[in-house]
């Protein structure tokens, strides 16, 4: 199991520096699926590291003989409750739907918001879900299109999605509704 470790540069001048660390086991069991893993800054500032002044992440495998493979993604310092999208870039072709996890370390709220038109979500939900996101392009020309959906948690941290629209053939809306009715 890897360690990992965060470096700071105390001065330049003197080539100083820290070096903290902290045993990737300590903090998760690796499976075979992706896991939200959080690390308190503490653990390193204990250690004498500044975080206002970091300089270096490495991931360390220092001991024992061991093969495989290990997948980080999405690593980020700051303040926990950010929201965390299994994917940040979708591409859609016309008429679409992309499934997607979307990891939070709580149970806490959680808003969406598309910047156009053509992209739908779910607008609200409640702690780690999967969203799906669906292109409905109507009225629009042939071309590439861009936009994006904003996740915001309840305490305001957000995550950016942008999902990339191919459309092949101008459509329309459904004119007509047509619903199976039966007489008894």
């Amino acid at each position: 199991m890897p360690t990992i470790y965060l470096t700071h540069s105390q001065t330049r001048a003197a080539g100083t520096a820290v070096r903290a660390k902290a045993a990737l086991a300590d903090y998760v069991k690796l499976t075979n699926n992706w896991q939200l893993v959080t690390i308190p800054l503490s653990v390193f500032t204990k250690q004498g590291l500044d975080a206002t002044q970091l300089s270096g992440f490495e991931v360390v495998f220092e001991h024992g003989k061991g093969s495989g493979v290990f997948w980080l993604d999405n690593v980020r310092i700051g303040v926990a409750g950010a929201p965390q999208a299994e994917q940040r870039v979708v591409y859609l072709t016309d008429q679409a739907q992309a499934n997607l996890a979307l990891h939070l370390p709580d149970v806490s709220r959680w808003q969406a918001r598309a910047n156009v038109s053509w992209l739908g979500a779910p607008t609200t939900g409640i702690g780690p879900a999967t969203l799906s996101l669906y292109s409905a392009p109507w009225l629009q020309q042939p071309g590439v299109y861009a936009g994006s959906l904003v996740v915001t948690s309840a305490t305001g941290q957000t995550e950016t999605i942008t999902v990339h629209l191919t459309v092949t053939q101008a459509s329309t809306p459904a004119a007509q509704l047509f619903l199976p009715l039966v007489r008894r």
